[in-house]
């Protein structure tokens, strides 16, 4: 026993040692002063000073703003766009004439016309009359999510009530226009106008880059030329004349004018809200997908997809949804396949899913799928 207790103590004692010997090799990466430069040999005390500067290397913001909008809308420019310009037409003349004067007249400015209608736009790109106007494309190229408030009022319509519906209850002397914001409409109102507000989401993640530019610096710098990677935000003007009213005695001369402001700014976390879904049980059916709408939010704290899906296997662990088992619809539902909830009702499961936004809080919603 004695011997053994030698020998395991002697082992301990080399293994001590070898231990020691690796943690003191030196790391491949050093490097060292060359001692080419100066050299001393002393037999007293050598000391010296040695001083190092630092510097910074640069600062790069990730916040930028970047919106893309037609720059016959903005800026100086406004005064000459035109695509708001429009005709009231109460008796439907342009219907009843098939549209010549317009179409087929001395001075041709569109191609056709969508008859019936009491309010034309006029100058719609496409060459074609009809109660709604053009649409304005806001695109945010920024890396953070952008605010966008439309507000809209009427101006010379004297003689004119303004209308809240295009359902005209009376048969009063009355117009209907209103703001189409991303499919929100908003009629404008005598009072208060019309107020639209939406938020535009930040491009999506590697569409910026950090680079180094000579002769400038660092740069946090958009790189993405895909369309894919930046959302966009659509508005237009539509509207309508009652009639049912006799507007005989209305002055020929008049000229209502609608005036729409919009602004785009960054998005504020007080602005924003964060992605949700509200319904959170659902039943699946064999050989049917399950779509459940999702909420991404808004602002700042706005999510613009789903990072993770998962859910606990047979054996209680962790297991993440394969990718392939789902999509994002065009209509912001999320679209479980039926290859895999088929599973689901043959064995008359009842499964809890954890979905995980890709929001910067990263906020996660449990839902529920039974067969």
């Amino acid at each position: 026993m004695r011997n053994y207790k030698k020998i395991l103590a002697a082992t301990l004692a080399m293994t001590m040692v070898a231990g020691s010997s690796v943690m003191a090799a030196a790391p491949s990466n050093k490097s060292y002063v060359s001692a080419n430069d100066f050299e001393a040999t002393t037999s007293s005390d050598a000391t010296g000073t040695v001083n190092g500067t630092g510097g910074m290397e640069g600062q790069v913001s990730e916040d930028v703003f970047c919106v893309v909008v037609p720059s016959s809308v903005q800026g100086s420019n406004a005064a000459t766009f035109d695509g708001f310009n429009f005709v009231m037409d109460p008796q439907k003349l342009i219907t009843q004439t098939e549209a010549a004067k317009y179409v087929t007249g001395s001075n041709i400015t569109a191609d056709g016309f969508v008859p019936g209608k009491t309010l034309y736009f006029v100058n719609r790109t496409d060459r074609q009359l009809d109660d709604t106007s053009d649409y304005v494309k806001v695109t945010n190229k920024s890396s953070i999510g952008v605010d966008i408030t439309l507000d809209a009022k009427m101006k010379n319509y004297t003689g004119i009530k303004l209308s809240d519906t295009k359902t005209f209850a009376d048969d009063s002397v009355s117009m209907y226009m209103a703001v189409i914001g991303n499919g929100t409409e908003a009629a404008i109102k005598e009072t208060d106008g019309a107020k639209v507000t939406g938020n535009i989401p930040k491009a999506k993640d590697g569409a910026y880059d950090t680079v180094y530019v000579d002769g400038t610096g660092y740069e946090y710098k958009l790189v993405s030329t895909d369309p894919a990677d930046f959302s966009t935000y659509e508005f237009a003007l539509t509207g309508a004349c009652n009639d049912k009213a006799d507007w005989l005695g209305v002055n020929s001369a008049i000229a209502p004018e609608v005036e729409l402001t919009w602004s785009v700014e960054p998005a504020t976390a007080s602005s924003g809200t964060a992605p949700s879904i509200s319904t959170t049980t659902y039943t699946v059916v064999e050989n049917v997908a399950t779509l459940i709408p999702l909420e991404f939010g808004s602002g700042s704290t706005a999510a613009t997809g789903i990072e993770s899906i998962t859910y606990k296997n047979s054996s209680g662990a962790d297991t993440v949804l394969a990718a392939d088992n789902y999509t994002i619809t065009e209509n912001n539902e999320l679209r479980i396949k039926p290859s895999y909830t088929n599973a689901l009702v043959q064995q008359g499961l009842t499964r809890q899913f954890t979905v995980t936004f890709n929001d910067t809080a990263k906020t996660k919603v449990v839902i529920t799928l039974k067969s």
